[in-house]
């Protein structure tokens, strides 16, 4: 797939177009969309050179994941969620 970004967006960023893929690269990776290989090749660049500027930027390489639900930790301890977690430990 070829998507074309116009001279115009690209200028209007004030960043090369090596910058720009880069900063898209980031920007997916950061938020889970591409692993980090697949981030390095859009950004152009070695996998060890891509993980060294995720480490200049603070990019974690590993994300911490958390339940959607803001209070997860609160309820998996009260007796109501046991079953389910319960149910979740014998699946493993």
């Amino acid at each position: 797939m070829t998507i074309i970004i116009s001279d115009e967006i690209i200028q209007a960023s004030q960043l090369t177009p090596k910058e720009f893929c880069q900063e898209i690269a980031l920007y997916l990776f950061e938020t889970g969309h591409l692993t980090v290989g697949y981030a390095s090749q859009l950004a152009d660049m070695p996998t060890d050179v891509f993980r060294q500027l995720l480490k200049q930027r603070h990019i974690p390489l590993y994300r911490k994941w958390e339940p959607e639900d803001p209070h997860h930790k609160e309820r998996w301890c009260q007796d109501e969620w046991r079953p389910q977690k319960n149910k979740l430990q014998n699946l493993y």
